[in-house]
């Protein structure tokens, strides 16, 4: 976990915030720390390496039941309007922001 995930995840645990979304979770370094955050009742791991979601899927799988349900993972892409992302209180894009044309922001 690199200093940045870090200092976000304290950040996002400080308010209470309902539901967060992590786009372009990859692996699931920031998803895994944030699951540590019990202010976070509900998490959302967006990405579109199908790869990248069964190694995270496979680290949640060793986590306690009750902190896997707060997750959910999911296979999509944030250049497009999905539905599932209504609602969020916040999105994390760490590390993936920098990769989208200016025009999709």
């Amino acid at each position: 976990m690199n200093a940045r995930h870090r200092r976000l995840a304290a950040a996002l645990g400080e308010p209470a915030l309902p539901r967060v979304a992590d786009l372009g979770c990859g692996e699931g370094k920031l998803t895994r720390r944030l699951l540590k955050q019990t202010r976070i009742p509900r998490l959302l791991a967006m990405d579109v390496s199908t790869r990248s979601l069964e190694i995270l899927k496979d680290r949640l799988d060793r986590l306690p039941a009750a902190v896997r349900a707060r997750a959910t993972v999911i296979v999509g892409s944030l250049i497009y309007r999905d539905s599932r992302l209504a609602g969020y209180d916040v999105a994390a894009l760490v590390e993936v922001i920098e990769h989208l044309d200016p025009d999709r922001l």
